[in-house]
């Protein structure tokens, strides 16, 4: 039987280090290496298929620090990490996760987004916002002049219920963020579901 949990670590340290799992940034020459990846995915006569690769519009690529069991990322000396939709620190109800931003230029970008379109606008995700401690335990550290920009919401203590930000959280842990420092920052910005609420289509 395969283990269900254990621990994780990763470490984004120096100038031009960058941890991506956002397609839209990522160079046109790899996306070929993670297509390969999905399921499904086919080669004819040795060239992607153009219609091989179907992902449907409501999964978003998401970072998960501490899922099951113990998870840590550290981002400092500039080192940065773009993720395509949300960050969950500490998610599962045993879990525990710690962040850490460290150093000016350091920086951790959750896009909160589905897809960009043609003209290069983000498609916000109507899925859940980032969330530091879900269900488990979770730390989020930025120190230093670090930063941490969540474009799609933020749930600090809780597991919303659903996309209306009007529902009762689903389940609670404990969430923790610092900020410390000067040039330190954590940029919330309002949700898709939000939004909704706030213009009355909710």
């Amino acid at each position: 039987m395969l283990p269900t949990s254990g621990s994780g670590v990763l470490n984004g340290t120096g100038i031009g280090s960058v941890f991506n799992n956002d397609p839209a940034l990522i160079p046109t020459e790899f996306q070929e290496a993670i297509r390969a990846a999905e399921p499904g995915w086919t080669l004819a006569d040795g060239v992607p298929a153009d219609d091989a690769y179907v992902r449907e519009s409501d999964i978003g690529f998401d970072v998960h620090v501490g899922l099951l069991g113990n998870g840590e990322l550290a981002v400092s000396s500039a080192g940065r990490v773009e993720i395509q939709d949300a960050l969950f620190v500490g998610l599962g109800s045993d879990s525990q996760g710690t962040v850490t931003v460290t150093g000016v230029a350091s920086v951790i970008n959750a896009a909160g987004r589905e897809s960009i379109t043609a003209a290069g606008e983000s498609n916000p995700s109507m899925e859940l916002p980032s969330i530091v401690g879900g269900g488990g335990i979770g730390t989020m550290n930025i120190r230093e002049g670090g930063t941490v920009n969540m474009f799609n919401g933020a749930a600090l203590g809780f597991i919303p219920e659903g996309q209306n930000a009007q529902t009762p959280p689903d389940e609670s842990g404990t969430g923790t963020v610092g900020v410390e420092g000067a040039g330190s920052s954590w940029n919330v910005y309002a949700s898709n579901a939000m939004r909704q609420v706030v213009e009355g289509g909710g």
